[in-house]
């Protein structure tokens, strides 16, 4: 028994069985917000890279990109740079 982890153990009363379950609640709830969360940063990432693309293609016809192409690519871009800077695993930046 010894090196388990007890938390994870089902706890031996009834009454402390609500509490166990709401752990566990949580922490699903939890692991589905990550999925979440990893969705969209991809759905983020696939939108900015198919914006580059439609920008490069209006570069290559010598056409001016949209000011709404530009605008949604800054805060797409913004969007992403922002949840890097939240996540607890980017590094810290020193000055």
């Amino acid at each position: 028994m010894e090196g388990r982890n007890r938390s994870l153990e089902a706890p031996p009363t009834n009454e402390a069985m609500s509490e166990y379950q709401i752990k566990l609640e949580a922490i699903g709830e939890y692991q589905q917000a990550l999925r979440y969360k990893m969705m969209n940063e991809e759905l983020c990432n696939s939108l900015l890279g198919l914006l580059t693309q439609l920008s490069r293609h209006y570069e290559k016809s010598g056409m001016e990109v949209p000011e709404e192409v530009t605008r949604i690519m800054a805060k797409t871009s913004d969007a992403l740079d922002a949840r890097i800077a939240a996540s607890t695993f980017a590094p810290t930046q020193t000055g």
